[in-house]
């Protein structure tokens, strides 16, 4: 009998691909953690502010003020602060305003003034933030 060329694989050959089979795994799945990251978030809410009785609008609802902060929900990063206005005391559905003024630090609410234009918000740091009522009324 000749002896023929071996039809065996070199074991590296099949080591090298098992390494990079495992190497796109683990690169795939750490890619999808970081985008459920960036995608998923878990709202916290502070400083929730109602409307005045003595202030009133065509909707007839009682509204609220206060800041929501977002925070990615697998590492908790806080990925930003906003100013909620609307009707719902959870601060669920309304008005979101983008509050950038503190880096990741939370702002924090000094006081609010409503009247019959919208509310005006003072924050600690001496900013302001005045949100017309035609954006908060009617649910939204």
């Amino acid at each position: 009998m000749t002896a023929g060329p071996s039809t065996a694989r070199p074991k590296g050959v099949l080591r090298r691909a098992l390494a990079i089979i495992t190497a796109l795994l683990a690169v795939s799945a750490i890619l999808v953690i970081v985008l459920l990251d960036a995608a998923l978030d878990d709202p916290r809410r502070f400083d929730r502010l109602e409307q005045p009785a003595s202030v009133t609008y065509p909707d007839e609802s009682k509204h609220y003020v206060g800041l929501v902060q977002r925070r990615s929900l697998i590492f908790g990063r806080v990925t930003g602060h906003d100013l909620y206005a609307g009707r719902f005391p959870d601060m669920s559905y309304g008005h979101f305003v983008r509050l950038d003024i503190t880096g990741e630090e939370r702002p924090d609410i000094k006081d609010a003034s409503w009247d019959r234009n919208g509310v005006r918000v003072r924050f600690t740091t001496g900013h302001e933030l005045f949100v017309p009522v035609r954006y908060f009324m009617y649910g939204r």
